[in-house]
């Protein structure tokens, strides 16, 4: 992990919207499909939850299926930072 992060081209992976402000994550969640692909929360090997939380409602959101890079990107989502990740019917960020 360190090692990939070390790699990582940061400046190559900022995708601004023009009317927020912040970073869309487009590019991001393309450069790290690289490495975790389609792989699922039922293809790890030690059962795995990611919080989020669903910022018009402010209720916590559960992620325990589906798509790993869709969980990972709304826990990214820092408000102000990353827009939020449209998942599930919901705008998710950090949880």
């Amino acid at each position: 992990m360190r090692e990939i992060a070390k790699g990582i081209p940061w400046l190559s992976l900022i995708d601004i919207d023009i009317r927020t402000g912040s970073l869309k994550g487009k590019k991001l969640m393309k450069y790290l499909e690289k490495y975790i692909g389609e792989k699922t929360f039922a293809d790890t090997r030690i059962p795995l939850v990611i919080i989020a939380t669903d910022i018009d409602t402010g209720e916590k959101y559960i992620c325990r299926e589906g798509r790993l890079i869709d969980a990972i990107r709304a826990s990214i989502s820092i408000p102000g930072i990353f827009m939020p990740y449209g998942y599930a019917d919901r705008s998710l960020v950090d949880g």
